[in-house]
């Protein structure tokens, strides 16, 4: 098996080759929809490992928001005939858990609850927005710089073997379960 790693300003990803004997039970026995159920399944499922060490890299002495927020997203790929299936990890916009941190931290009250419904308005929890500035650096207005922390990068670099590792025996797992049920259907 073999691994492309691949990266820019926006993220990197991860291409794996080498698992001829899945891929062809896979375009074979089972239907697309099916495939990219499996796929996104099997990278949600091997992925908490370097969601944890991305969360171990941030840089400490903030809120802990950006820290708490991170965790794994499914992206759905309309139009792009290049990407079957993807996840990332990042910041997740509407944590509440992460939100209540940065609030505490900077001494801010809100009050979620909508008054008529008794409800949480969801449309009052804020967002961390600067997780791509720690990681990547940016240049105040005046001039100023702040360099690039990255902590995303050092856990993908830190857990890509563990990953791909996961990936393959937890795909294997289902790809094969997949196919007896649809041949167990069939009968």
């Amino acid at each position: 098996m073999a691994i492309k790693y691949g990266g820019n300003e926006r993220g990197w990803s991860m291409k794996m080759t080498g698992l001829k004997e899945l891929e062809k039970a896979m375009l074979k026995d089972l239907p697309n929809a099916t495939n990219r159920r499996i796929l996104l399944a099997t990278m949600r499922k091997a992925a908490p490992p370097m969601v944890q060490a991305a969360k171990d890299n941030v840089p400490t002495g903030g809120s802990g928001a950006l820290a708490e927020s991170i965790g794994i997203k499914t992206f759905r790929n309309r139009g792009n005939n290049n990407v079957f299936a993807s996840v990332g990890i990042a910041p997740m916009s509407g944590n509440m858990a992460a939100w209540a941190k940065y609030m505490a931290h900077y001494n801010k009250t809100i009050n979620l609850v909508d008054k008529r419904t008794g409800k949480v308005d969801a449309g009052k929890i804020g967002r961390i927005r600067h997780g791509h500035l720690v990681e990547f650096g940016f240049k105040q207005k005046d001039g100023k710089m702040y360099p690039a922390r990255p902590f995303l990068r050092r856990a993908f670099d830190q857990r890509s073997v563990q990953f791909t590792k996961a990936f393959q025996s937890i795909l294997g797992v289902k790809v094969k379960n997949a196919v007896k049920k649809i041949k167990k259907a069939k009968r």
